[in-house]
């Protein structure tokens, strides 16, 4: 069972920059350290790349993004270590965001 789709380009990677993807249902990093708590992954889902390569989530955790206005809190970000971007889940996002104003 696939846990997500995403973007994967051999480029360096820029762990500053948070892309957003349109087509990911996580938001994903190759960068655990990015993660302010973490826990290591233990079920067998993957995220398949553009390319078709299944890559393995290594932890799952939270993390919080400086904006503009305010701190962005993410939460259920996946670790996968052969990323080599970060990248935003716009549906994760759109979905947060429609939680917030019916609250």
């Amino acid at each position: 069972m696939l846990l997500a789709y995403a973007t994967f380009n051999p480029v360096s990677v820029d762990e500053q920059v948070w892309y957003p993807d349109s087509t990911s249902a996580s938001h994903l990093t190759p960068n655990d350290s990015k993660l302010l708590s973490k826990s290591i992954y233990s079920g067998n889902k993957m995220v398949k790349v553009a390319n078709g390569t299944l890559l393995p989530v290594v932890h799952t955790g939270t993390c919080v993004l400086p904006t503009k206005f305010k701190p962005l809190s993410l939460t259920n970000v996946l670790h996968v270590s052969k990323l080599q971007h970060n990248l935003l889940s716009v549906r994760q996002l759109k979905l947060k965001q429609q939680l917030s104003c019916c609250v």
